[in-house]
């Protein structure tokens, strides 16, 4: 994106991207699909792309709820929400990127009870000026997901994120916020890259969905705030992630292009993956 300057935050004015330099409207158009697709931002015109004019003041009120209420099962003993990814907190990465969010009012961190001290140490180093609350989790992740909702104050729509991906970005972010105010709820995802079966309990196959019909769920996900209340309110059940209890609701959600660098870190392995690709972003900007 070396040819495109002039990119500000605003607060409630939004953000526009200037296009300079040599070359088409179009041209650079083209380049910025390779990141996030052509389906998945506005078109340009009059020498801008209008990817990032969403803003608090034509949305409403913006709150974020990040849950990192888990129990690190799989990291042999690290706790991968405070393990440290380059100077700061892995969990740190993605609350400055919604701190730093035009949008976004207040986020509420949601943590494991024996995390909460820790959490607040974090919180008053950083000193993130829209994170209002620490809350203790529940059992599940919806049940922590639940408290979070409950914590915000009077928010028109709510963007759900795991603590655990720590590579979000502003851009996918306004991808999201885009997406979400024409259907109310929306999720992030990536295509996948392999073909997928449906397996059995014996292990044998059952079928093989169309891989262009396969996607790959991530955070955040993004709701009216009412209709994901409304959701967690009526649904009992265990779900992974909380569009799957709209769709149970029978009501539509809509993908947008997450990232493949938006990954979750699970395992030890994928820890060190982390840190290897914030060192290939830290390489990057420098050459920018």
């Amino acid at each position: 994106r070396g040819s495109v300057s002039g990119r500000r935050d605003h607060g409630g004015r939004g953000r526009w991207t200037q296009i300079y330099g040599h070359g088409s409207v179009r041209e650079h158009h083209e380049n910025f699909t390779n990141i996030c697709r052509e389906d998945y931002i506005c078109a340009a015109q009059e020498g801008f792309l209008m990817t990032e004019i969403v803003t608090a003041s034509n949305l409403g009120p913006v709150g974020a709820v990040v849950v990192a209420a888990g129990q690190s099962y799989r990291m042999s003993g690290v706790n991968k929400i405070f393990a440290p990814l380059g100077d700061r907190p892995l969990i740190a990465h993605c609350l400055t990127i919604l701190n730093d969010f035009p949008p976004i009012g207040e986020i509420v961190l949601v943590l494991s009870a024996d995390q909460i001290s820790e959490g607040h140490a974090m919180a008053s180093k950083f000193q993130w000026p829209k994170l209002t609350k620490l809350c203790k989790g529940g059992l599940r992740r919806q049940d922590s997901v639940k408290v979070g909702l409950d914590a915000l104050s009077n928010t028109q729509w709510v963007i759900i994120h795991d603590g655990a991906r720590p590579f979000i970005d502003s851009e996918l972010l306004y991808r999201g916020m885009d997406t979400v105010r024409h259907v109310g709820a929306a999720t992030a995802a990536t295509p996948s890259k392999d073909t997928i079966k449906i397996v059995c309990s014996d292990q044998m196959v059952s079928s093989t969905p169309l891989r262009e019909t396969v996607w790959a769920i991530q955070t955040p996900q993004i709701f009216e705030s009412s209709l994901i209340n409304r959701a967690h309110c009526l649904h009992e059940e265990n779900f992974t992630d909380d569009s799957s209890m709209v769709e149970k609701l029978g009501l539509p959600v809509k993908i947008f292009m997450g990232s493949y660098s938006n990954i979750k870190i699970t395992t030890q392995e994928d820890l060190v993956l982390a840190q290897m690709l914030l060192q290939n972003n830290i390489r990057r900007m420098s050459r920018s």
